[in-house]
């Protein structure tokens, strides 16, 4: 078992050091993902909104012709 805990412990500390060299790459997947979240937030957004309205024009029209 003490074993296992070594060989954990050397490929965690090894996975740190390979993060930290290639942190700025990291950096940019990252902020990439973010700006591209936020374009699909505000799609979404203009699509519910466009939504609501022609839901609510379709209401009003069928509150006219009755």
């Amino acid at each position: 078992m003490l074993q296992f805990r070594f060989i954990a412990g050397v490929a965690a500390g090894a996975l740190a050091i390979i993060a930290f060299n290639n942190r700025k790459s990291i950096k940019k997947t990252i902020v990439k993902g973010v700006v591209k979240t936020k374009e699909v937030a505000n799609e979404v957004k203009e699509s519910a909104k466009a939504t609501v309205e022609c839901i609510k024009t379709k209401k009003e029209s069928k509150e006219e012709k009755a």
